[in-house]
């Protein structure tokens, strides 16, 4: 990896990281999806006797039903307002650290398990990510994770595409790429999930809103797309409202959730 990429990527992270600290004090208020998808994850845990990883673990928004399942909840995530948040939320004895999922402040061979729900796509290097579970797990330890995939946010995209060519939401991998990953990360085995779930808003304010009160509204781009005048924010809530149901204007997820078990190549 060259220097200038390191710096690209760490400056990257660093803009991520303040966009969820920002977040983080209204993060309950929107996170809806991320309690859904996030459930539907825990299903597939299996109950541990030692420790439990959650790697981007937000406001510790899991605390209570991770700790029943596992002897000791350990919690990192890379935004220092999260884990504020986490802080309030949690007894003082749980350990709580600030690190990035594709470094993981812990030496190997430390947890039973590691839960990273919605987390793990803000990575520059989703195979890091998965590695580095790898590397903290025991023996047979398990991993679960989810992230959205390609066709997330369809709708908004499509919207915005008639304002400008600029991008306006994170660019997500299709399940191929995850499977890419997966195996350039050493993982073979696994089981997988895919399922799509929709929100439904009054108007596309609250709909941004919505993005934003999760952190989620970070973009990388190579150019700004301009101010946000009134003329374009009613042309592309007015291409929105192609979309709008009887429930609302909707906001497509699609969800990609895997669990596999550490894999040791010999």
């Amino acid at each position: 990896m060259s220097q200038v990429n390191t710096i690209s990527e760490t400056s990257t992270a660093n803009r991520i990281a303040h966009y969820f600290s920002k977040a983080a004090a209204d993060y309950t208020r929107h996170h809806a999806i991320q309690q859904t998808v996030g459930g539907q994850l825990l299903e597939r845990l299996q109950p541990v006797a030692g420790r439990l990883l959650d790697i981007g673990c937000g406001p510790a928004s899991f605390y209570l039903q991770l700790s029943a399942l596992a002897a000791q909840y350990y919690g990192v995530d890379v935004a220092a307002g999260m884990l504020e948040q986490a802080r309030r939320q949690t007894p003082v004895t749980v350990p709580l650290l600030q690190g990035s999922a594709e470094r993981l402040p812990f030496a190997a061979d430390q947890f039973d398990a590691c839960f990273a729900n919605l987390s793990l796509q803000w990575c520059a290097r989703l195979e890091s990510a998965i590695a580095e579970m790898q590397r903290v797990l025991k023996g047979n330890g398990q991993a679960l994770f989810n992230l959205p995939v390609a066709g997330t946010f369809a709708e908004l995209k499509r919207s915005w595409e008639t304002v400008d060519q600029h991008p306006h939401t994170q660019s997500f991998k299709t399940v191929d790429d995850v499977a890419d990953c997966l195996a350039r990360a050493g993982v073979n085995d696994y089981d997988v999930e895919l399922a799509t779930h929709t929100q439904y808003f009054v108007d596309t304010r609250a709909l941004l809103q919505s993005i934003k009160g999760v952190g989620a509204s970070f973009v990388e781009r190579s150019q700004q797309p301009g101010l946000m005048t009134p003329r374009r924010f009613a042309n592309f809530s007015k291409h929105y409202e192609r979309f709008r149901t009887d429930q609302g204007l909707p906001l497509t997820w699609v969800i990609m959730s895997i669990k596999f078990n550490k894999q040791i190549n010999n």
